[in-house]
């Protein structure tokens, strides 16, 4: 959060360069039901407490969404494919009803982030060092993030399994290419990442500076 905040004031100061080039949309809560979690004076934020979900898995498979109609829209165009994709993504997350407040909580992120280039995901562990997760299939792009955060690790996985935030916007693009790329061009349609920032006892303002002049760089 204190990183988001940081980083929020430096686009704003952009913003009002002239510098920006783009729309970017900064999210400090995502997850608000699990900071609302608190037991003991324990944030228990991890797992929804009335199912034992956690909040980070069962986004839905935008790929499978719209598999039974993307093939009839595809072309030789790899831009207009990219769009194609994309206004079926809307399409199938607009007809989708959440029947709980978490799943109402997934739809919201996904409705919000569907069409974004570049998704970063930052995490807050209990102990860790700086490290990340990502499509290898987009490692080219993420590899000069992990190198201005000086990450400790980058994890590389087509399907880590469960459908978390991050792999649910590169992970699609990548399943399209597997099915349709001999006969349609398939772009990347969205560098994500998942970004571990060290632990809840390195929070500092230094660290935050460091890591918001990082992630303001892909």
């Amino acid at each position: 959060m204190l990183v988001a905040w940081r980083l929020r004031r430096h686009l704003a100061e952009q913003e009002a360069a002239g510098k920006l080039r783009g729309e970017i949309v900064v999210v400090p809560v995502p997850n608000p039901i699990g900071l609302n979690q608190i037991l003991h004076s324990n944030l228990l934020g991890r797992f929804e407490t009335n199912s034992g979900v956690n909040f980070n898995r069962n986004f839905h498979d935008l790929a499978a969404l719209i598999a039974p109609t993307i093939e009839a829209r595809l072309t030789k165009d790899a831009d207009a494919n990219k769009l194609a994709v994309r206004a079926l993504m809307k399409a199938a997350l607009d007809e989708q009803t959440p029947h709980t407040e978490l799943e109402s909580l997934r739809l919201a992120l996904q409705k919000l982030s569907y069409d974004a280039d570049v998704v970063l995901d930052l995490h807050c562990d209990l102990d860790a060092a700086l490290h990340l997760y990502t499509n290898p299939d987009i490692w080219s792009e993420v590899e000069p993030l992990a190198r201005y955060l000086d990450a400790k690790a980058s994890l590389l996985a087509l399907n880590s399994v469960g459908n978390p935030f991050d792999e649910i916007h590169s992970f699609c693009w990548s399943d399209l290419r597997q099915r349709y790329s001999e006969r349609f061009p398939i772009p990347s349609g969205g560098i994500s990442v998942t970004v571990e920032l060290r632990s809840q006892h390195d929070v500092s303002y230094e660290f935050a500076k460091r890591t918001r002049k990082a992630s303001s760089t892909i």
